[in-house]
């Protein structure tokens, strides 16, 4: 049926139906978290497919210089996370300062619609939030969270 959406295995209830599809570009914006500032941009690109309450994001961002002081959060998601973390892979990063051996996540918060940039040291739960970061070359993200 049209007005509900699309149904599956002859299902007919309305609120099982697949009413909601986009794609669409966002803007990621590095702030600090003490003092946000601004960055000088050499990449900052977002994409995103959001079907039903699952949004999927990738992004690419990259600074020469900022302004901004503390630890490291990206804001402008497409849409605000529901009431639960969602975990995001980096997929490249060049120039993080990342302590050593330790791997980097984000993290996007409950009911916000930014993230922060996280190192976890290898073998514990432990995550802190990186230091802001004044030259970034390339770093790139992607993942999966609901809304």
């Amino acid at each position: 049926r049209a007005t509900s959406g699309l149904l599956f295995n002859g299902d007919t209830a309305a609120a099982n139906a697949l009413d909601d599809y986009e794609e669409g570009t966002w803007t990621p914006v590095i702030v600090g978290r003490t003092t946000a500032g601004a960055a000088t941009y050499t990449i900052q690109t977002g994409r995103y497919t959001k079907i039903g309450n699952v949004v999927h994001i990738e992004c690419r961002l990259g600074w020469s210089a900022h302004t901004g002081t503390g630890t490291t959060q990206i804001n402008g998601l497409p849409f605000t996370n529901n009431d639960h973390y969602a975990n995001l892979s980096i997929v490249h990063r060049d120039g993080l300062t990342v302590s050593s051996s330790h791997y980097v996540n984000l993290s996007i918060v409950p009911n916000q619609s930014y993230m922060y940039v996280l190192e976890t040291s290898t073998g514990t739960d432990y995550a802190a939030i990186l230091a802001l970061d004044t030259n970034v070359p390339d770093m790139a993200f992607s993942g999966t969270y609901t809304v």
